[in-house]
């Protein structure tokens, strides 16, 4: 409808500027016609006069001023989608290919711990063109041209170390978001469980939970399957099939684990559930009595996540929490808590019915106390 509405004013000024150029055109042919009629010739001086009158009235005035707005308005609307979809513009008329030979490069050999691509010149140079001639198809179309000419990993590790800093943040996730579409765009698609192998993740990488490509995969899966826990049952069968307990709970005791991914608690819950331990052992395997609750908090929400999914949580799950975790780390938890923590909503309930209890406890306690001190009156 918007579209119609512009179509509807670019045929009225249309229209209004033939009045005007037959009206102007009119007036001098009349002034020439009267020349022709006393000279009996036109000269070749008049014709060229005539058309310097006639690029005056398309340069000054009201026609000048349309004109201009007319210009304007053509390179606005040829950065729309619909525009870029009826008649696209070729990359290789925006980008000069020396630039883009470049930034492949660029990409190509960019190495962890050196300076980012995004942020050097000729990228943004590459990137600002895009985003003039293309508007918000700019990321997309950037992310295509990349992957033609170097690998999925190599693009997708430039994009996430972009997002990890502050300098190249905005343009890192913008073009993060431009890659996985592109990946759940292809044909064929890509197997969400061989999209962790294409990105060359290793579960026997020490550093794989501070690893930003982690984060892009988890984006994809969670993507991709609609399901949030879908991830973490892929990457829980990867670290059975590769180690033996000792090591993945050393593996999981990574602190950055859960600063960075909110729902990974849930690997080591469904870990636990899988070797069939119980709350007590897993308590004892985190050293729950004597951890640093500044450094070490992360430890306290695993277990917590581990009881709530535990088959008897419904009836055990508060006074096995109160069985394990002080007053004062059960107030830090219930402060850190968010709506996002899976075991949320069962603590605050929890909470509630505890505060509840204790409430009818104080009234019946009053009750008996108020009870004895007249019956030690009576005869």
């Amino acid at each position: 409808m918007a579209y119609f509405r512009w179509l509807l004013v670019l045929l009225g000024l249309s229209l209004l500027a033939s009045i005007e150029i037959e009206t102007v055109g009119t007036r001098l042919t009349s002034t020439s016609g009267q020349v022709h009629g006393h000279l009996k010739v036109l000269s070749s001086s008049s014709r060229r006069d005539h058309e310097r009158r006639l690029g005056e009235v398309w340069s000054t005035g009201i026609m000048g001023k349309m004109k201009q707005w007319f210009t304007r308005f053509v390179k606005k609307i040829k950065r729309t989608r619909l525009w870029q979809y009826l008649w696209p513009t070729k990359e290789a008329e925006i980008i000069p290919p020396v630039l883009e030979q470049s930034v492949v490069k660029l990409v190509n050999d960019y190495k962890p711990g050196t300076e980012n691509p995004i942020g050097m010149r000729p990228f943004q140079q590459m990137y600002n063109l895009l985003r003039y001639h293309k508007g918000r198809l700019a990321d997309a179309i950037l992310i295509e041209t990349l992957l033609r000419h170097s690998s999925i990993d190599k693009v997708a590790r430039v994009v996430a170390e972009a997002a990890s800093k502050h300098s190249t943040k905005l343009e890192g996730e913008m073009l993060n978001k431009a890659l996985i579409d592109a990946m759940l765009r292809a044909s064929p698609p890509y197997e969400t469980n061989k999209v962790f192998d294409i990105l060359k993740l290793d579960v026997e990488n020490a550093d794989l939970f501070r690893d930003h490509l982690l984060d892009t995969w988890i984006a994809f899966k969670k993507k991709s399957d609609r399901f949030e826990t879908d991830f973490v049952h892929e990457l829980l069968k990867r670290f059975t099939d590769k180690f033996d307990d000792k090591h993945i709970n050393s593996i999981f005791e990574q602190g950055s684990i859960h600063t960075r991914h909110d729902s990974l608690p849930y690997l080591q819950s469904f870990y636990w559930i899988s070797t069939n331990r119980s709350p007590d052992a897993v308590a004892k395997i985190l050293k729950l009595k004597t951890i640093n609750t500044d450094k070490e908090f992360y430890k306290v929400k695993a277990w917590v996540s581990f009881v709530m999914l535990d088959p008897k949580s419904d009836t055990t799950f508060m006074p096995t929490l109160r069985s394990h975790l002080n007053s004062d780390i059960m107030k830090k938890l219930e402060a850190e808590t968010t709506l996002f923590d899976p075991y949320a909503r069962k603590l605050f309930q929890g909470l509630r019915d505890e505060k509840a209890t204790n409430s009818s406890t104080r009234w019946i306690d009053a009750f008996t106390d108020v009870a004895a001190y007249i019956l030690q009156w009576m005869p």
